[in-house]
């Protein structure tokens, strides 16, 4: 029996819609920086991002960002490293969300501003405590280093090459994978428009795994505001999961119109030949 081409693209698109779906259960954090720190990702307002009060202040009002549909972001630039001005942070995250041996993604928008060091760690995500979490940071002028900290205490540390995620006075788009099975850790960037794989490695010292913990999820600094990030950042997410190539790529940029339904016509068929080869294949 012939399965008309309908039915064919009825079906694409059901699998287009729960690729997507799959994608927004997974994004546990998303910071859009609409004017305020709300948390749209699947935790909700437990993990909403409040400012504590210092000597130098963060604010909700930074300048629009490449990323879609941006009118603000976090702006926290009023504090350089080693400032003991406000810090940024949300609630814990529950283990149910970030359970244990969790894959994890890291995706976001961040200007560094002139002038400002990025020596001496500035952090992006911080929840490492001295037995469990993770944090995102600078490692130099240009590279990012993703921290897992295991149950003995032992860190694990991978460093991206060959790419600038520093430049001064312009938006760059980082996206970071961390498969806890095998300790392995995937650094991306936007090149042209398009989510480019930088480099990958695996954690030092043989760490594998990840532990949570009840630490508060820290942005742009620590907790004790001693690693600030002097600059901007936008549409900050986190998955607990290994989030594919195209998903992010669907995260940096919305298509024109016309584009939109082109990407969902070839992504709908594309579902539905592998749902028909699928069937062909049952019936042999």
């Amino acid at each position: 029996m012939k399965t008309k081409l309908p039915h064919l693209l009825l079906a694409g698109l059901s699998c287009l819609a729960a690729f997507t779906a799959s994608t927004q259960a997974a994004m546990i954090l998303e910071y859009k920086f609409e004017g305020d720190g709300t948390n749209t990702g699947t935790t909700g307002a437990t993990n909403n991002l409040s400012i504590t009060s210092g000597t130098a202040d963060p604010t909700f009002t930074g300048p629009a960002s490449p990323a879609p549909g941006s009118t603000s972001s976090l702006d926290n630039s009023a504090l350089t490293y080693n400032t003991a001005g406000g810090t940024i942070a949300s609630g814990s995250i529950s283990n149910t969300a970030l359970p244990t041996d969790t894959d994890l993604t890291m995706t976001g928008w961040i200007n560094n501003q002139s002038g400002a060091s990025l020596t001496g760690n500035p952090r992006i995500f911080d929840k490492a405590s001295s037995t469990a979490g993770f944090t995102l940071q600078f490692a130099n002028s240009t590279s990012l280093s993703l921290i897992i900290v295991n149950a003995a205490g032992t860190q694990g540390i991978a460093t991206s090459s060959s790419y600038n995620y520093g430049a001064q006075n312009t938006w760059t788009w980082f996206g970071v994978t961390y498969t806890a099975s095998t300790g392995s850790v995937s650094f991306y960037s936007l090149q042209s428009g398009i989510v480019t794989l930088v480099s990958s490695s695996s954690l030092t010292n043989s760490v594998t795994g990840y532990v949570n913990n009840s630490n508060s999820m820290r942005v742009l600094n620590t907790g004790s505001s001693s690693r600030a990030y002097d600059g901007y950042a936008d549409d900050l997410r986190l998955f607990n999961d290994v989030e594919s190539i195209s998903a992010m790529q669907a995260l940096t940029a919305i298509p024109e119109p016309a584009t939109i339904g082109s990407f969902m016509a070839l992504g709908a068929m594309s579902c539905a030949v592998m749902l028909r080869r699928k069937r062909r294949n049952v019936v042999a």
